[in-house]
This record gives structure tokens, sequence and C-alpha cells, in this order.
């Protein structure tokens, strides 16, 4: 009858004003944000903003001092990050350590946070404040992030999604940091460092998280393996170290970062999840975490594709 018609526009009205809402609102976000430019897409200006992105000597330096510290004061660490997988960028050059407690319990975490806090001297490491998983802590002008795990020996998939399991997340540092040693060479270090000066120096706001190294780490590799597997020189691990080579992978790699919406990315061995649904770029070492989980995919797509607009 009219009064059920009535109502039915009523909510016809209120599903659009939403809509409009969330449009203004995506809208407002995508233009408060803008990456800074990229370098003009051709060879040599490619090549040079790249190498621009190596750390200094004296930077590395320090981080190798805080590694002996911390090796010296905490049992059972291991080193991480983007400095064990040698794509650190100048003047970002940090720290990442693991340390493994034999009597790690996830129950207990700010227990096993005070514990490893206290074997650290404040005048070699000035405690900054704590993560979830662990401590972060500056040695001279670098920042030190130590987290806190054990070995993982359950059966169940380890996912920042169980509170059962989240906190041995770190455990798989290692195995992370060994795929991308593994898996890159001269080009793709220089492709992850200029993707990471680029887009970690922006100030991201607005509930915006930028994509994590590693995250970018593992689509460089993705993005270099398949060029590779269409190439003549199939059987070839890494790419040829040369300038044509840096300017296509970070070309392609780009264009999947303005495609991450409909990513579909992981291992040909492996099988997502059945939790785990589109779009999906799968961490190498563990297929039930996401790396996309978190991010949001369509206003970072947005951001890419404008921001390459602006280099052609």
């Amino acid at each position: 009858d009219f009064t059920k018609v009535l109502e039915r526009l009523d909510k016809l009205e209120e599903t659009v004003k939403q809509l409009q809402q969330s449009n203004t609102m995506l809208t407002d976000i995508v233009c408060l944000q803008h990456l800074e430019a990229l370098p003009p897409l051709v060879e040599h200006n490619v090549a040079e903003w790249m190498k621009a992105a190596t750390p200094s000597p004296e930077e590395l330096q320090i981080v190798a001092e805080a590694e002996q510290h911390l090796k010296r004061h905490v049992q059972g660490v291991e080193m991480g990050g983007s400095t064990r997988k040698k794509t650190s960028v100048k003047g970002r050059s940090d720290l990442d350590a693991v340390v493994f407690l034999q009597n790690f319990d996830p129950k207990r975490i700010e227990e096993h946070k005070k514990e490893v806090r206290a074997r650290l001297p404040d005048y070699l490491f000035k405690f900054c404040g704590e993560t979830p998983a662990g401590n972060k802590f500056l040695f001279k002008n670098i920042g030190v992030d130590v987290l806190v795990t054990g070995k993982y020996t359950g059966q169940a998939p380890i996912s920042y999604d169980s509170p059962d399991t989240r906190f041995y997340m770190a455990s798989l540092t290692k195995q992370q940091s060994e795929y991308v040693l593994t898996n890159t060479g001269p080009v793709e270090v220089d492709c992850i460092r200029g993707l990471k000066v680029w887009i970690k120096r922006h100030n991201w706001t607005g509930g915006l998280r930028p994509p994590s190294s590693y995250l970018l780490e593992v689509l460089v590799i993705h993005t270099a393996a398949e060029w590779m597997r269409g190439s003549t020189m199939p059987e070839r691990k890494l790419l040829p170290n040369n300038n044509p080579n840096r300017l296509g992978l970070l070309k392609t790699t780009l264009d999947i970062l303005t495609r991450l919406p409909d990513a579909t990315i992981k291992l040909p061995a492996q099988v997502p999840a059945p939790t785990i649904k589109k779009p999906y770029v799968l961490d190498p070492v563990n297929p039930s975490n996401n790396l996309l989980s978190g991010l949001k995919v369509e206003v970072l797509s947005l951001m890419f594709k404008r921001a390459i607009e602006l280099a052609q």
C-alpha cells in the first residue's frame, strides 16, 4: 500500500545520503593526501633517485654498534627489519630486534616487556615508550624497536587476529628476513629503497596507514619474479644489474600499487585460508597473514594513481 511505498522511499533516501556522505569523506581524505612528486620516469633520473636513498656508512656503523650492545646485554636476541634485510634507507636507518624468551607466555606480555627493558642500560638505550609487543628505545640518533616473543609450538595458524598467536608473529622475523635477502639483488634493493623513501616521507593523516616496508619488499620481489618468468631468461632468479631494469621494475611495481583493491598475490604453492578475502598479499612465510590487512587500499590506490600521473 501507499504507506509501505513511503517507508521504502524514506529508506532509499537515507541510503543515498549515507553513500553521498561516504563518498564525500573519501574525496576529502584523498584531496588532503598528496604523495610528493616522483622523479621523471626515465632511466637516469630514477637511478639517481634510488641511489640517493642508500644509507651512509656512518648510519650503518651506528646501527652495527646498537646491535653489538643489544647482543651483549640480552640473550636470545635476533636482528630483523630493514637493516637485517639490507633494504634500509638514508636518514631512516633503525634497528628491529626480537628477543626469544624460553618462558614466553602471551598472557604475560607486559611482564616480559618490563623484563627485557630492565636488561638494557639507560645510558645506552633511552626508553621512548611501549608497543603492543615490545619497547621502543633511542640509541644515539637511531630508533631501536625490541619485540618480545617465544618459539611457537602450537598448531593454529599464527595471526594478528588471534589473541593466542598474535604475539608470536615476531617469531617469523628471521624467516621473513631470509626470504627478502634471498630474493633481492642490486636492482630489487634499489627499487625497494626508492619506494620506501617516497612513501615513508609523506605525512600520513586522516587515519590512513602507509604500506609496511615488508609489504613493499614482497611486492617488488613478486613483480621482479613475474617479470623474469615472462622474459628470455626465466631460469635467472634476480634481475640483471642495469638501469633499464631499475626503471622497468619501478614502473611495474607502481602499476601494482594502483591496483591494490584487486590484488591476489601469493606464492604459487600457497593456498589462502578461508578467512582471507580479496584483496590480499600473502606473507611468503605465513599464508595466514594478509599484508593488506588494515589498509585502506581504495584510497591508497587513488593516491598512487595521481602521483604517477604527475610524473608522466
